[in-house]
């Protein structure tokens, strides 16, 4: 079984903007996130960033930017699957 169906929490459908970049890089990605929880989210973009990479995340929501940091845990030609990095980087719970 692939790591994206091994999930330790549910997944909520939703559709926001988010900004990203490889942490470290200026150059910014402007994507869909399709779906999130707690742990994670998925990054629906033709240019995911290869499995390890840290991210850094601004959620495009209607009360202004979140932040978060996340770490590319799956990716495929329609985008990847995200996991916080840390506890504070959660946008859910």
């Amino acid at each position: 079984m692939s790591f994206h169906h091994m999930r330790l929490s549910s997944r909520l459908p939703i559709s926001l903007h988010v900004d990203w970049c490889v942490a470290g890089n200026s150059t910014h990605v402007v994507s869909k996130l399709d779906n999130i929880s707690a742990g994670g989210a998925y990054v629906s973009t033709a240019m995911p960033a290869p499995i390890g990479t840290e991210l850094e995340l601004s959620v495009l929501t209607a009360i202004g930017p979140v932040p978060a940091r996340a770490r590319v845990m799956w990716a495929d030609q329609r985008g990847m699957g995200v996991r916080y990095a840390s506890d504070r980087d959660k946008i859910l719970g």
